[in-house]
């Protein structure tokens, strides 16, 4: 099996496990259980939301290994160092992590204090903000320099030979 091919059946079984667990917490109402409908003690309510975006990056990280570390290992002449790509994932998912479950609070305090008309302006503009920012947000996952060069419809990544460095 190509590389290309194992890493999409990989991404299949992925989005299929998130589903199968969605359609099971749904079912067994979940959001109640974890998520108060009144508002409570605000670090309690982050420390919450924080859990399940901490879990969900648990339950990613086997499909993150399979496509990130085993089929690199497998099918290409140089693979990426366990010790090396268990930092990168470190840093992106605890990036990812910290960014997600502020922004979801966020949503979740403005929603219950000012409404929807005021949340879903809130939303455009992180919106807008997130696309203004989409480069330092990738350096800050990934510590990639981007290049200001277009190259085409696309941003390529400044290799280190090419950056000086």
């Amino acid at each position: 099996m190509s590389p290309g091919k194992a890493r999409l059946w990989t991404g299949i079984g992925c989005v299929g496990t998130l589903v199968t667990i969605a359609a099971a917490m749904l079912a067994g109402d979940a959001p109640n259980s974890v998520f108060a409908t009144a508002p409570g003690d605000t670090i309690s309510e982050y420390v919450a939301i924080l859990v399940v975006f901490i879990v969900a990056a648990g339950v990613l990280l086997p499909f993150d290994l399979i496509g990130g570390v085993l089929i690199p290992t497998k099918c290409e002449s140089q693979g990426l160092k366990f010790s090396l790509w268990l930092r990168l994932w470190i840093r992106s998912v605890g990036f990812q992590t910290i960014f997600y479950s502020v922004i979801f609070f966020l949503h979740l305090k403005i929603g219950r204090e000012v409404g929807a008309p005021c949340l879903i302006a809130m939303f455009a503009a992180i919106q807008i903000a997130l696309l203004a920012s989409q480069e330092l947000i990738c350096r800050s996952m990934t510590g990639q320099r981007l290049s200001c060069r277009k190259e085409g419809h696309v941003f390529r990544p400044i290799r280190a030979h090419q950056a000086g460095g």
